[in-house]
């Protein structure tokens, strides 16, 4: 029995444990009142109670927790807090539970009028510095003395610093990390006179863009080279207000060059560098892409002319030119063997024409002027037909061989 009243009280703790509940006196608040919260927590944990306004931050609070499992809170709403729907939340490690509280301006708490002298845009990139300039005025009555808080991108609150003349500004950057989507940009205003606290709040809303990267191409120098010669790439990237890239917030940097990604190497100076042995020759374009762990990219692009030398034809057209030089050569030697079969018909022509001739020349000499001797005649004649007969049948072979090389 014991057991079971243990494994009871254990199952009973268990289904109690992370029970939280979270309730305020009322659902709506005037500034400068009071809001009042309790509920049931969880014994001998640790308890936050939050409240925030889209993601500005108001309070942040541990809470005690009671013997008996509740918990009270109170907090004190200000002239520097704004106003709109509170988001209040009550949270362990395990379990969390919320509830929305409304929060009005009073007539003292909207008694300043703020007017906006700077920024005059309503859009600004990641990284860009912005001068916050706001006016405090009572009826057309310059107020100074006053504490002026502004809300950032993050939802933190940042005093202003006062210039006198009832000017309160403040140069901000805006971070490289910030939200890309409207900042509701809340200045709100304080200010004790004659034992009484008077106010003011206005809304600024600004478009946060991505940053945009800067580069400095120290290489490549040139803007021609060899098929055969290594680039060297070495670029200096900062964001545009001139704060450096680290290896830390890089998340992606390389070159793109058609289809290929090659990724930089950074040196000790933070510069991008690598060696990139082109694959083509030509006009091309050499992309540099820039990518940090916020989400800001960029792009730069290089135009560079790739030549090709002697060992780089020899190399890519080497097999195309021993093709050609060879059919060259049979084509040339074809060509040859005709034109020289040719000349040598040619010639063996001219010599039998030259042969009658002479025959012709022998037979006036012995039948026409008689000054021939017979011997000399029939010798002279049997040589130079002999010759004829010769030179015929080279004249026949050579016109077959020519007949052959058609």
């Amino acid at each position: 029995m014991k057991k079971i009243a243990v494994i009871i009280a254990f199952l009973f703790l268990a289904g109690f444990s992370g029970a939280l509940t979270l309730k305020s006196s009322q659902t709506n608040y005037e500034k400068g009142s009071e809001i009042i919260l309790s509920g049931s927590c969880d014994l001998g944990k640790v308890h936050m109670l939050s409240a925030e306004l889209g993601n500005k931050k108001i309070f942040d609070e541990s809470v005690n927790c009671f013997s008996d499992g509740k918990f009270d809170f109170k907090y004190k709403i200000s002239f520097l807090d704004p106003s709109g729907n509170w988001r209040i939340k009550l949270f362990t490690p395990e379990n969390e539970t919320e509830i929305i509280v409304i929060v009005k301006p009073i007539p003292e708490s909207a008694f300043y009028r703020i007017t906006f002298l700077s920024p005059a845009g309503v859009a600004f990139k990641r990284g860009e510095t912005i001068l916050l300039s706001v006016e405090i005025a009572d009826s057309g009555k310059i107020v100074d003395g006053a504490q002026i808080v502004m809300y950032d991108v993050f939802g933190e609150k940042i005093d202003l610093k006062p210039e006198g003349n009832g000017i309160y500004d403040l140069n901000y950057g805006i971070p490289f990390n910030a939200p890309e989507e409207k900042w509701s940009l809340i200045v709100v205003a304080q200010k004790e006179e004659n034992d009484k606290l008077y106010g003011g709040e206005r809304l600024l809303e600004i478009e946060i863009l991505p940053a945009i990267f800067s580069f400095q191409i120290l290489e490549p120098v040139n803007q021609t080279y060899e098929q055969s010669d290594k680039i060297p790439i070495k670029v200096k990237a900062t964001y545009s207000n001139g704060a450096n890239l680290t290896q830390a917030n890089i998340e992606i940097a390389e070159l793109r060059v058609g289809e290929e990604r090659i990724p930089f190497e950074i040196n000790s100076n933070g510069e991008l560098i690598l060696a990139y042995e082109p694959k083509k020759t030509g006009n091309q374009l050499y992309k540099i892409y820039l990518k940090d762990n916020a989400g800001n990219e960029s792009e730069h692009k290089i135009e560079l002319i790739v030549t090709c030398s002697a060992t780089c034809l020899l190399k890519n057209y080497g097999l195309i030119v021993l093709v050609i030089i060879l059919v060259s050569g049979v084509i040339v030697k074809l060509f040859y063997t005709k034109i020289n079969y040719s000349v040598q018909l040619l010639s063996l022509k001219n010599e039998k024409a030259k042969t009658t001739e002479l025959i012709k020349d022998l037979q006036r000499e012995y039948f026409e002027k008689a000054v021939m001797p017979a011997t000399s005649y029939k010798n002279n004649m049997a040589t130079y037909k002999s010759k004829v007969i010769e030179l015929d049948e080279k004249i026949r072979q050579m016109e077959n061989k020519i007949q052959q090389e058609k």
